[in-house]
């Protein structure tokens, strides 16, 4: 733990921007909300730990009503098993084995008080164990009331209710997100099919798998890696999550053209558009962006193809691919993942359309 927290956790937690991010993850006893907070921790970890219903921390889509509510009510029913459980193992255990049980737990809340540790699932994992043995004690602590012929088939059909619905949810993960992000398929493509000299305009979401996934790693371009990587980290242009920076000017990342090999890299530079954790996503899109990145596209498409690879599609992602078939872009080839959250393209553009774009640049180096 002190390795961890030396090499990894310190290090996060001195970053403006994971602290930013993880600002609502915390309990943060002396703000505001903290009950608020508190119940979307317990919804999040409670729920996540036992049924396992997989969402990524920025994922904020609202459940119906009527779905919220009973969820509500099984995480709260969950919330009183655990602290039958919490009780009947301090009676029953002697005080050092209850505290290297509870201690962790202790200390995960106390941290989480004083905004120095977020709750959130993915990183709380280590509290499953631990969370598990207090279920099942709460739990055979509520069957001990039953009529003793009813105990067996209580507990039978609970513990496999239980493991029926975390292997539901596993199955269903296991299927779907392997094509959630599946950009290795699309730079395939890409490589295989693009003619030299072509660009591909690279979506700020999609950075930094497309260079993990169209590097040599036997003879990495060490000069292209620490170039992608100044681009897309924390405080960089092309950072996806980077938060508005306000109206954009005319031109913006016209210098983010870069040649690898036998292809041209556009990189797209961020929409302003940011998700917090635990946060519902407002939508938003920096004033002059839309215009710029379909301008910079249209250039690109001057006398010959040129292709687009997005990922971790928001709705800027969309609007721009919308604004490139409002451009006159025709799609020639296509390729996407599921629900749209990644996708290659390959446009050609009228000539009228790519003269008027191509009057409009400079002549490429």
């Amino acid at each position: 733990m002190a390795l961890a927290w030396v090499l990894v956790y310190r290090p996060g937690e001195q970053n403006d921007y994971l602290r930013r991010f993880w600002s609502n993850g915390f309990l943060a006893l002396g703000e505001p909300h903290r009950l608020a907070r508190l119940t979307a921790a317990g919804r999040d970890v409670l729920w996540g730990l036992t049924v396992g219903p997989y969402r990524p921390p920025i994922e904020g889509v609202p459940l119906p009503p009527e779905l919220y509510r009973l969820l509500m009510w099984a995480v709260t029913g969950l919330a009183i098993l655990a602290v039958i459980g919490i009780v009947r193992t301090a009676r029953a255990w002697r005080p050092w084995e209850a505290v290297l049980l509870l201690g962790p737990l202790i200390a995960l809340l106390s941290a989480s008080a004083f905004s120095l540790y977020p709750l959130s699932l993915r990183l709380v994992l280590f509290a499953g164990p631990v969370l598990y043995l207090l279920l099942f004690a709460g739990a055979d602590r509520l069957v001990a009331f039953l009529p003793q012929q009813a105990r067996r088939q209580a507990a039978t059909a609970g513990a496999a209710g239980f493991l029926a619905a975390q292997l539901f949810t596993s199955t269903s993960y296991v299927a779907r997100d392997p094509r959630m992000e599946a950009v290795r398929p699309m730079a395939d493509a890409f490589l295989r099919l693009h003619r030299p000299s072509e660009s591909i305009y690279i979506s700020a979401g999609a950075l930094p798998a497309w260079v993990f996934y169209t590097t040599d790693w036997s003879r990495p371009d060490r000069e292209r890696l620490a170039r992608f990587a100044a681009l897309g980290r924390s405080d960089g242009i092309a950072f996806e999550n980077a938060g508005s920076r306000g109206p954009r000017a005319p031109g913006e990342g016209g210098d983010l053209r870069f040649v690898a090999g036998s292809w041209t890299e556009v990189v797209g530079v961020a929409s302003g558009y940011r998700g917090l954790a635990a946060t519902v996503p407002d939508p938003h899109m920096d004033r002059g962006w839309l215009q710029n990145e379909v301008t910079r596209i249209v250039a690109e498409g001057c006398g010959r193809p040129v292709w687009v690879i997005t990922s971790h599609a928001r709705a800027p992602d969309l609007l721009l691919l919308s604004g490139l078939d409002v451009a006159g872009g025709e799609t020639t080839f296509g390729m996407s993942g599921t629900g749209d959250d990644v996708s290659l393209r390959r446009l050609e553009f009228a000539p009228v359309t790519a003269t008027a774009a191509c009057s409009a640049v400079p002549p490429r180096g």
